[in-house]
């Protein structure tokens, strides 16, 4: 395998997901399909990735040339200890690579806040559609978890129940 390449015939085998540490099972697994994609890009901007910025901001530009069909739809979000909404959703592969370039540097992590704000626009998308997170970043959550301790960690994962998830 290739690094920074899209690898499209991994098989449901070739994956592991875990919660804590505990194994999940994965209850869906579907080879790509010719349905279009909404996908929100989801870029740490916190201070921890700052040492990897250029290399995250490369990574996403790389993406979103590789990846985005002309039926496609991807909208850029910044997250640090706010989660803002860069672009709408567009296929213009220019405009996207622009607000990446383009986003500053900031403070936290607010990845749970940025996985729920992701989740909720991509629930508003309508049509025959397939919706994805790309979450670039080091992983790490540094404010108060605002969301899961006012909702809980399981609704929220609920209600991202037909998204999917992607690392980069």
């Amino acid at each position: 395998m290739r690094p920074n390449v899209p690898a499209p015939n991994l098989p449901q085998e070739a994956f592991q997901v875990s919660e804590e540490g505990v194994a999940q099972k994965i209850e869906f697994f579907e080879p790509e399909t010719k349905l279009p994609l909404d996908l929100a890009l989801m870029i740490d901007a916190s201070m921890s990735a700052h040492i990897d910025f250029q290399y995250e901001r490369d990574a996403a530009s790389r993406f979103i040339r590789q990846v985005l069909r002309p039926d496609d739809r991807m909208a850029v979000f910044s997250f640090d200890e706010t989660v803002t909404q860069r672009t709408t959703f567009t296929e213009r592969v220019q405009t996207l690579q622009e607000a990446v370039a383009r986003i500053p540097d900031g403070a936290g992590t607010s990845i749970y806040d940025a996985v729920l704000l992701g989740s909720q626009t991509l629930e508003k998308r309508g049509g025959e559609r397939r919706r994805v997170i790309i979450l670039v970043t080091d992983g790490g959550e540094t404010p108060a978890m605002r969301i899961l301790r006012r909702h809980g960690a399981r609704p929220c994962a609920a209600r991202c129940c037909c998204t999917q998830f992607w690392s980069v």
